[in-house]
């Protein structure tokens, strides 16, 4: 369990990890190119000053999704399943949630 819980917390560092470098090539692009899109700019600053809060409360809600099927996790025959097709989409779901929270009340 501790071990699937790790995973997922690296897994929304590394998607978190993957947005951040994303904006910042737009960003980078942007001022290279003279582009002056605003938003670009915006984005930029708000996920270099809100990133981990943003990335904590993506956790937070993940978490409180799968509580409600966390103990289907214990019984072997359903457990590929459930993490699979259950577990994983809801949590990612949260985390983007989350994010959007945290972007929304800023």
């Amino acid at each position: 369990m501790l071990d699937l819980i790790g995973q997922i917390i690296i897994g929304f560092f590394k998607y978190g990890a993957i947005i951040n470098v994303s904006f910042l090539g737009l960003f980078l692009v942007n001022h290279l190119f003279k582009l002056r899109v605003k938003i670009i700019d915006d984005i930029m600053v708000w996920i270099t000053k809100n990133f981990i809060m943003a990335i904590l409360k993506g956790i937070m809600y993940a978490f409180l999704v799968c509580a409600p099927v966390g103990f289907l996790v214990f019984i072997p025959s359903l457990q590929e399943v459930i993490i699979e097709y259950v577990c994983i989409p809801l949590s990612l779901i949260a985390f983007f949630y989350g994010i959007y929270d945290t972007w929304k009340n800023d």
